[in-house]
């Protein structure tokens, strides 16, 4: 029986947020009408797809073997996901400081999962 889940996808600006999100959407949420609504919007990249998407009012989401994932911005969703520039070896301590106080703080607390993605590798 599939559930909802939240998502939320946060970090640095330029951190490869809405790619990975796009990714998510275009691998395992889109269907043929969607699909073909992209294409013909002349849609490319999975960083177009969140724009997009944005744009025309849609849900972000996409299916696991878990069930239905929503991408949200809450302070408490079930999964969260902090993206790190990996090609910025400069922006790592201050990417991390922030994590710390969004944590500390209580701004973001996910109930399941922290899960820390490194993109641009």
């Amino acid at each position: 029986m599939a559930t909802g889940i939240s998502l939320t996808v946060i970090g640095n600006g330029n951190a490869g947020k809405k790619t990975l999100i796009g990714s998510l959407i275009y691998k395992c949420g889109l269907g043929l009408p969607q699909l073909g609504e992209l294409e013909g919007e002349g849609i490319k990249s999975f960083n177009e797809i969140v724009p997009f998407y944005e744009k025309k009012g849609y849900v972000q989401s996409f299916y696991a073997p878990s069930g239905l994932v929503t991408v949200q911005k809450l302070q408490e969703p079930d999964y969260t996901i902090w993206v790190v520039d990996g090609s910025d070896s400069s922006s790592w301590n201050s990417s991390a400081e922030k994590l710390g106080r969004l944590l500390l703080s209580g701004e973001i607390q996910p109930r399941k999962k922290l899960i820390i993605a490194v993109n641009k590798m």
